[in-house]
């Protein structure tokens, strides 16, 4: 997987990629190839190791994991540090091995907290006539809860 991964780096000089593929250690090739495998190492076990799961709030989905700050549609009828339970969860993982639910994972559900309530940028929306000496601009800003996720319950015993 490494391998595969420095393979088309930048970073990675054409002297790199011929140790790389003949099997030698990449410590000969220089510092830079060095910190560069061993942090792709480490993307990598987090990958591997980490307990994350995607669940359906307000008609999208989200990949959440704990620990991590998500951003929805607004969630009305929430105030701020209340608990906010997402129960739709489609995919867990633990680790170790996935479960994928038919539509959704039976026990499993994402505890959160609201962090706060908000509006994002503002998005210019923009009618436009050719030669019609017409032309009309909009501006529209979303409303979003930021949630901050504390457990994810796999469901699974």
């Amino acid at each position: 997987v490494i391998q595969k991964l420095l393979r088309n780096s930048p970073l990675i000089t054409t002297y790199d990629r011929i140790l790389i593929a003949s099997g030698f250690f990449v410590l000969e090739a220089g510092f830079k190839s060095v910190r560069y495998l061993v942090s792709a190492h480490f993307y990598c076990m987090r990958r591997w190791l980490l307990v994350y799961a995607i669940i359906e709030a307000s008609g999208r989905q989200y990949r959440v994991e704990e620990g991590m700050t998500l951003f929805t549609e607004r969630q009305n009828g929430k105030e701020n540090g209340d608990e906010i339970v997402f129960d739709r969860v489609i995919l867990v993982h633990d680790g170790q091995e996935a479960t994928v639910g038919k539509p959704y994972v039976d026990g499993a559900k994402v505890v959160g907290k609201v962090v706060s309530h908000g509006r994002d940028k503002k998005v210019l929306v923009v009618k436009f006539g050719a030669r019609k000496n017409f032309d009309r601009v909009n501006g529209h800003r979303q409303w979003f809860t930021e949630v901050s996720i504390d457990k994810i319950e796999t469901g699974v015993k």
